[in-house]
């Protein structure tokens, strides 16, 4: 079992990275819908049974701006960050 000590020491390591390796070690998937992002990290619990996937650390919805042909809009759009 990890501890807290652990997992804060997984990512404390991936911060020191590389930026490119940063999102590489960090971003497991990143998933767009017409009306939210999906964002998935990478975990250094590798033993759960389901992969972790479902826990969400973050549900929110921005404010994101979209050009046309003619003028910038803003639209809500919701984000998800999962471990």
């Amino acid at each position: 079992m990890l501890t807290e000590s652990d997992i804060r020491e997984f990512y404390a390591k991936t911060l020191m990275l590389e930026p490119q390796m940063l999102v590489n070690y960090l971003v497991k998937e990143i998933v767009l819908f017409d009306d939210k992002i999906d964002i998935h990290y990478n975990s250094p619990i590798t033993n759960c049974p389901d992969d972790m996937s479902g826990i969400s650390f973050c549900d929110k919805y921005v404010s994101m701006l979209v050009c046309n042909e003619y003028r910038l809009n803003s639209i809500p759009i919701k984000i998800i960050m999962y471990v």
